[in-house]
């Protein structure tokens, strides 16, 4: 099975794809939003942000989405959905990895996310990824972590 994935950025026209798995119970449950959110609202919201996000292709075939958010110029936000029927196949890995790579080749010296400390897939990934547990806080009824990616010394060759 191949886990050469291909980034491409999100146009408008991905947003029902990109609603469809934000909106799959398997995945609002990992977000701080678990609201549905309806495809009209995605579309205001895509058009009045301009978002950076990227879809995940393998194949050709749009398997998950990269999110960055709150960019500071040197420090970003970033995250990752996968569809729920292409998980455990070792995409979003690979997306990372690339989207780690280019963050830090275009001058980003802080990529850092936030995981509910229930989504253990997830925070398994991140520490193979080399994301360190910086801070844990509430967020509603739930508790988060914090995390920072440590870039290595010969990053460039890993990623």
């Amino acid at each position: 099975m191949s886990t050469d994935v291909s980034l491409r950025k999100m146009i408008r026209e991905d947003l029902p794809y990109v609603n469809f798995v934000r909106n799959h119970d398997l995945t609002r449950h990992f977000l701080r939003n678990t609201q549905k959110i309806s495809l009209d609202e995605t579309y205001t919201w895509f058009d009045t942000t301009s978002p950076t996000w990227y879809l995940i292709m393998v194949d050709q075939e749009i398997v998950g989405y990269i999110r960055t958010s709150q960019d500071a110029g040197e420090s970003i936000c970033i995250g990752c959905d996968v569809h729920p029927d292409k998980r455990g196949k070792g995409y979003a890995k690979a997306a990372y990895k690339k989207v780690i790579a280019d963050l830090y080749s275009t001058g980003y010296h802080v990529i850092w996310l936030e995981v509910f400390e229930n989504n253990h897939n997830a925070l398994s990934l991140y520490k193979r990824l080399n994301f360190q547990e910086v801070n844990k806080r509430q967020v509603g009824d739930r508790h988060a972590i914090v995390m920072v990616h440590i870039k290595e010394i010969n990053q460039e060759e890993k990623y």
